[in-house]
């Protein structure tokens, strides 16, 4: 069964010069066909991630440490994915797992990568510590059923099921040229092909109904980004995992393992354009190193800004909490001392949260959506605030608003404001004060203003500090963190009532509901068949369900066990 959805005011074609509302409802039409989907190969992680499965699988921990130590750079030379061009002011459509291109540099370390593969793997040590006893013990009488053995057991893991018999045949008479006899080479070539060919490399699907492996195999690469374990293996084997029940118990079970950290933690970096981030430690000159105080930060801190919403949406998850109780959430999970200063609190215990201040109730007032992104702001960080760059970060990819773009010769002539005298929101009106502006910054703006009580790495502050070309402080300005929201009925204050008003509008989540689905199928949502399964997530989300349901809503829907009509 296919869905079509009519996504709100979205419908337009871009290029479009109106400031677009993000849309708060899915329209679905249950009688709509699917298109088919386009094979994909493995992303960066995920193939970094099986190929680490696969030698942990063949292996003891021991030799299998060994051997990813000596294609650690086979596997960091494998070229890091790209997001595919699209409409930017809609804000981010695409994940970087949605690349699919193969060049030639791929391809290149895909060669080496398989070719390192085979040549460790075809050792007589590593042989004997995968059980192939067979190959050490000079006995030629089992060396056939040795090379069977190894071509069953190497390729159920690097075809992510049991080979089939012509697959078996294919392996066992044409690639492997040793015959019944155990040859290292021709192994070592053997391994390589394995390792090599597109069933490892990319998500491959025949036609008709998934298969219960290519099911767990999609159900694994989800949430975990890498291979199905022995637990999927045995209930697609067992024809299980496609029963109502079985399917359920697994989409909890992989949802709640450890595992799903990294899948979690790279989709909510992404969404949160985590990966264009301007690091804190980066901020330079003598106004920022009086913000920066003796903060000490470093590298480390910038992991710790990065890492605290993936802590608290697993916290959320664990805690059977929901999406409202993570975007408005009023606790933090960080561990490090120079964040946990910024907050006014002291660090949490190792899996526990800590409460914070009113003032920094809800995510937005959280350092790491204060920084600002690289893709639209200026390269380093220094004592002033953005309230025009913090305003498009929101209204794209929180709210998912569709921004044109500025229109021509908007930036010539700009008038001359001399910081050491004027604070970021007169600035801000000064510079966007023509009406020709008003169409989009009389959003964008108030958004940021909304935010003027935090500085520029994040800090609560009472007053804004101006300063001159050495550092020094010249003026201590109050700071007026009013704003006349759209989606209010009146002025607001402060980060606490904006993600409040931001989040009563319905726009968040469905827009939250917008980015996880883009994530989950590797590509930009379609109205022409994702309309159903969009308000079934923006309807969980408005229903207040436990997030863990929001996040399985994608692979329980029965479009996700089967494939688009070819």
């Amino acid at each position: 069964m296919g869905c079509q959805g009519t996504i709100g005011s979205n419908s337009w074609t871009p290029p479009d010069t109106e400031y677009r509302s993000g849309e708060v409802d899915f329209v679905c039409d249950e009688a709509a066909t699917e298109t088919p989907s386009v094979m994909r190969r493995l992303s960066r992680t995920q193939l970094q991630h099986t190929v680490q499965d696969t030698v942990r699988r063949l292996l003891p921990e021991a030799e299998a440490g060994a051997l990813l130590a000596s294609i650690e750079g086979d596997l960091g030379a494998i070229p890091q994915d790209l997001r595919a061009e699209s409409d930017v002011q809609e804000g981010q459509k695409l994940f970087f797992r949605a690349d699919t291109t193969v060049g030639e540099a791929a391809v290149s370390a895909h060669h080496r990568l398989s070719s390192a593969l085979g040549a460790a793997l075809a050792q007589p040590a590593a042989l004997d510590a995968m059980g192939s006893t067979c190959a050490t013990d000079e006995d030629p009488a089992n060396d056939a059923a040795c090379v069977d053995e190894l071509v069953d057991r190497v390729g159920r893991l690097t075809h992510r099921r049991p080979l089939d018999d012509a697959e078996r045949a294919f392996y066992r008479d044409e690639v492997y040229d040793g015959g019944d006899a155990l040859d290292l080479a021709a192994l070592q070539d053997l391994f390589v092909v394995l390792f090599a060919q597109p069933n490892f490399l990319f998500h491959i699907e025949g036609t008709g109904a998934l298969t219960p492996y290519e099911a767990a195999a999609r159900l694994s690469y989800h949430f975990w980004d890498t291979m199905p374990d022995e637990e999927l293996f045995a209930e697609a084997e067992s024809g299980h995992l496609l029963t109502a029940d079985g399917w359920q118990a697994q989409v909890e079970r992989v949802l709640g393992d450890e595992r799903a950290r990294q899948s979690l933690q790279v989709f909510v970096e992404e969404w949160l354009r985590f990966d264009q981030l301007n690091p804190a430690s980066t901020g330079s000159g003598a106004d920022f190193d009086h913000i920066a105080g003796d903060l000490g930060l470093d590298a480390s801190f910038d992991d710790a800004v990065r890492a605290e919403p993936v802590d608290l949406l697993l916290h959320t998850l664990r805690t059977g909490g929901t999406f409202r109780d993570f975007f408005l959430s009023e606790v933090s999970t960080t561990q490090d001392p120079r964040l946990a200063a910024i907050y006014g609190v002291e660090p949490a215990a190792e899996g526990e949260t800590v409460l914070l201040p009113p003032e920094r109730k809800g995510m937005l007032s959280r350092v790491g959506l204060l920084l600002a992104r690289a893709d639209v702001a200026l390269p380093n960080i220094n004592s002033i605030t953005h309230p025009i760059l913090r305003g498009v970060f929101v209204r794209r990819q929180i709210t998912c608003d569709y921004l044109p773009a500025a229109p021509g010769g908007a930036m010539d002539n700009l008038p001359i404001v001399d910081r050491s005298e004027t604070g970021s929101r007169e600035a801000t009106e000064i510079l966007t004060g023509s009406s020709a502006c008003n169409n989009c910054h009389g959003r964008i703006n108030p958004t940021g203003y909304a935010l003027e009580r935090f500085g520029p790495i994040g800090q609560y502050r009472d007053s804004e500090p101006l300063f001159d070309a050495e550092g020094a402080v010249t003026a201590e300005l109050t700071i007026d963190d009013s704003a006349t929201m759209t989606e209010a009925d009146g002025s607001i204050a402060g980060a606490a009532a904006l993600a409040e008003t931001l989040y009563e509008s319905e726009k968040v989540g469905a827009c939250f509901a917008r980015h996880y689905l883009r994530f989950a199928l590797a590509r930009a949502e379609d109205p022409a068949q994702d309309g159903c399964l969009l308000a079934e997530l923006d309807e969980a989300i408005d229903a207040d369900r436990p997030l863990s349901e929001v996040l399985s809503a994608v692979v329980l829907a029965p479009s996700f066990r089967v494939r688009a009509a070819n």
